[in-house]
């Protein structure tokens, strides 16, 4: 289930009978990382933007996230419903910077940077750096659609400026 609360294509509620409803948000709500340096981050899918700019915060970084609406839709699922904001990191989905995802095989799949392993098979540590420099760009199908499940997703955060 997204929320990503952009008035766009998800919701709560399921369209077509027989249809099942998976709810991410209660279980996977965490902001795995974020990276002060490169300006990013990588949350699952019940993380909001207010607990995002919560989690910047408490650490006190100089980032700045754009935002939807009151901060109650989720990161993830506003950039999988195509959604936007208001500052030049409006595009949410043309500011991600890989994903993870199961597919109906069960399988999981990493695209970008994250589909190579770093070091002692940790994440690679440009995973968020980089949107599609390895391996066929095939993420715009995961959005809007249910061709699988994204579990987590990078995003580029704005430095913060002076004004």
């Amino acid at each position: 289930m997204l929320m990503g609360r952009n008035i766009g294509y998800s919701g709560a509620a399921v369209r077509v009978p027989g249809s099942v409803l998976v709810d991410l948000n209660r279980k996977m709500n965490k902001v795995l990382e974020i990276d002060a340096n490169n300006a990013s981050c990588m949350v699952e899918p019940g993380v909001s933007y207010y607990a995002l700019y919560k989690e910047i915060q408490k650490r006190k970084l100089p980032l700045w996230i754009d935002y939807p609406d009151l901060g109650g839709g989720n990161v993830l699922g506003n950039a999988c419903d195509r959604g936007v904001g208001f500052t030049p990191y409006r595009d949410y989905f043309a500011n991600y910077c890989g994903m993870e995802l199961m597919l109906p095989t069960g399988e999981a799949l990493r695209t970008g940077m994250g589909a190579l392993p770093g070091k002692d098979g940790t994440d690679n540590p440009t995973w968020q750096s980089f949107q599609t420099v390895y391996g066929p760009y095939v993420d715009g199908i995961f959005c809007q659609s249910n061709y699988g499940i994204v579990t987590k997703m990078g995003f580029w955060l704005m430095p913060k400026t002076g004004h």
